[in-house]
């Protein structure tokens, strides 16, 4: 389910004002919208609730375009004197202009900064993109363009904290938001799947699926549980798990996963993740579940180790990145912090707006994804109690205590760290509402586009490599080194049929990115 208007391109100065639309999947409340069918039965969607979605609000005289509070559904925006233009996608914004005959100018340190190694260089580092026209729209931020005669487009921040919120206050209301949806999805008769271990992650989906059944199945009937049985210790915390909750693990599912064509599998790639997010994974199948999702719990906690910024980024630096292009790297860092940090600590704002934006939200573009951690009012929570992030887990804590209390008490897996017993002993405890069943809108749909399982997903990145090596070789952006790395890469892989890890695919995307920059530059 990519989340995408049609052409990728919402708007610009020389169209008209964007219809009311909405594109992707919401959760508001406990209620669930799921595509454009369940935007024809619960009305256009505003921006800033959870899930992976694009939406236009529209008026008379002007339209809104926003996303979903984390900006997993990304946009990005195209100025250039008085002309501009909205999209979803990167490159496909790009070709936009460039059909248009506007400016499009590279930029090459952004390029380069894919040759970064560690997490903080797996993405977009900024606002900055690889064309020095587009900018992309920070998270929560919306869009909005007037009527007449000369359109316009402007950038509205994300809007700040109420000055009366509380932690206990958002800690409630998130938490009423994860019990509620997931009795929604446990009564939906929807695919659910998840992955089922003994750590704390998926102790808070656990928690949330306890606090949401009411039904009177087990959740072993409900839910898909997927674990690994191969991994002895693992296997035997999920299997006491399993039997002191009726957990029915790996059991077959009743859905069937769609394989994609390779080039249909490339194309979706191309449109949500070239020049945005570095490893890669490419698009092989498509099945029609919900995923119950343990992520989103990074974005309450500070990551990055380092001191400042700078810092952070010196230590992914390789030979192949020049200084100066760190210098102008940090400065685009420090300036798009400079707009959304809001008294919290710059590393957790930036790996929120970032990092975790392109990662978690790479599953989010997908397939429907339910994280109980990634709940926009208990990341504003975290921001109020914890603005340094130094608590680390309190988030997950807090959450279990008020949901299932007493899976605090069962024996992590091991080599998981346990539960601080400053944490437990801290956790807040809220007098909680009444968990409600919402309504679903819409339904989960298969791909046309089916491929036979022996098609190698792998081919369609071998062709653009070559078709971009050839642009690249000979104008000094990348160094031959790369090159020739990233060709050593792309064979191993086409002969494995898949990389050995996504972050090994990262030297050739950057590659295809800069083919791609240099053909519409």
């Amino acid at each position: 389910m990519a989340v995408v208007l049609p052409g990728s391109v919402i708007a610009s100065s020389d169209s008209k004002l964007p219809e009311a639309e909405f594109s992707g999947y919401a959760m508001i409340g406990a209620d669930i919208v799921l595509g454009p069918e369940g935007q024809q039965a619960y009305g256009t969607v505003p921006a800033g609730a959870d899930g992976a979605y694009t939406s236009v609000e529209r008026t008379t005289t002007t339209a809104v375009v926003g996303t979903d509070h984390a900006g997993f559904a990304r946009l990005f925006l195209y100025r250039s004197g008085d002309r501009w233009a909205l999209g979803t996608s990167l490159l496909e914004l790009a070709e936009y202009a460039r059909s248009a005959g506007w400016p499009l100018t590279a930029d090459n340190d952004q390029v380069i900064s894919f040759l970064l190694i560690n997490p903080v260089g797996n993405q977009l580092t900024s606002d900055r993109t690889a064309f020095h026209e587009i900018r992309l729209v920070p998270a929560g931020a919306r869009v909005e363009i007037s009527g007449g005669r000369r359109r316009r487009a402007s950038v509205v921040p994300p809007a700040l904290l109420p000055a009366w919120s509380s932690y206990g206050g958002l800690l409630r209301e998130g938490l009423w938001e994860i019990a509620s949806r997931a009795r929604t999805l446990l009564h939906s008769g929807l695919p659910l799947v998840a992955t089922a271990n003994g750590g704390r992650d998926f102790r808070v989906v656990l928690a949330a699926l306890l606090a949401g059944n009411d039904t009177d199945k087990s959740l072993g009937e409900l839910v898909r549980l997927r674990a690994d049985d191969k991994n002895a210790e693992h296997w035997g915390t999920v299997s006491q798990l399993a039997t002191d909750y009726s957990l029915e693990l790996n059991r077959r599912g009743s859905v069937s996963r769609a394989h994609l064509e390779p080039r249909a599998g490339y194309a979706l790639w191309r449109r949500n993740d070239l020049g945005v997010y570095g490893p890669i994974y490419p698009y092989r199948t498509d099945a029609p579940e919900v995923l119950l999702s343990g992520s989103g719990g990074e974005p309450h906690r500070r990551v990055y180790k380092s001191p400042s910024m700078a810092a952070v980024l010196e230590q992914a630096r390789t030979e192949d990145v020049p200084s100066t292009t760190l210098t102008t790297l940090t400065a685009a860092m420090n300036s798009a912090l400079g707009t959304v940090s809001r008294g919290q600590d710059e590393r957790m704002v930036h790996f929120r707006e970032f990092r975790e934006r392109f990662h978690g939200g790479r599953t989010a573009l997908r397939q429907p994804v339910f994280a109980p951690l990634a709940v926009g009012s208990l990341r504003r929570a975290s921001a109020l109690r914890d603005p340094s992030g130094e608590l680390g887990t309190q988030i997950s804590v807090d959450v279990i205590r008020n949901l299932a209390p007493e899976l605090l008490e069962v024996p992590l897996q091991p080599g998981s760290k346990p539960f601080p017993k400053r944490q437990v002993s801290a956790a807040t405890t809220v007098s909680p509402k009444q968990v409600v069943t919402g309504r679903v809108f819409g339904s989960l749909s298969v791909p046309k586009q089916q491929a036979e399982r022996s098609s190698n997903a792998i081919e369609p990145f071998a062709a653009a490599f070559e078709e971009a090596v050839e642009r690249v070789a000979g104008s000094g952006l990348l160094p031959s080194g790369v090159l020739d790395g990233a060709r050593r890469t792309v064979t191993i892989a086409v002969e494995r049929g898949s990389f050995e890890h996504a972050a090994d695919g990262q030297v050739v995307g950057a590659v295809i990115l800069a083919g791609e920059v240099l053909r519409l530059s």
